[in-house]
């Protein structure tokens, strides 16, 4: 996670994230677009030479309704077979944005 200021989250009760030895304190951030091409970068340094698939899949959606996914993607250094975003915790509040979608 970077220093990003935190985000402010919106009803989020139900979250049972709590301080300890191993986590730390709960923080939050936005998505890094540069924390993550690191991540796909050192990937892809593990796996040369091999027939990688790539999906990608944003959560927490329902505390950033602003967030916008069509901004972030280009920002990636990477294609993806598929991309999804979850706004909510149940597996019906997965969607895939209508550019992504299969035909």
């Amino acid at each position: 996670m970077s220093s990003a200021e935190p985000v402010v989250l919106h009803d989020n009760r139900s979250e049972d994230n709590v301080e300890n030895d191993y986590q730390g304190s709960f923080r939050t951030a936005e998505l890094d677009p540069d924390l993550l091409n690191y991540a796909l970068a050192t990937d892809a340094a593990h796996h040369d030479g091999f027939a990688i698939s790539k999906h990608l899949i944003v959560t927490c959606l329902d505390q950033r309704p602003d967030f916008d996914l069509d901004r972030l993607l280009p920002q990636i250094g990477a294609t993806f077979d598929t991309v999804s975003a979850s706004f909510g915790p149940a597996a019906s509040d997965v969607r895939v944005p209508a550019r992504f979608a299969q035909v």
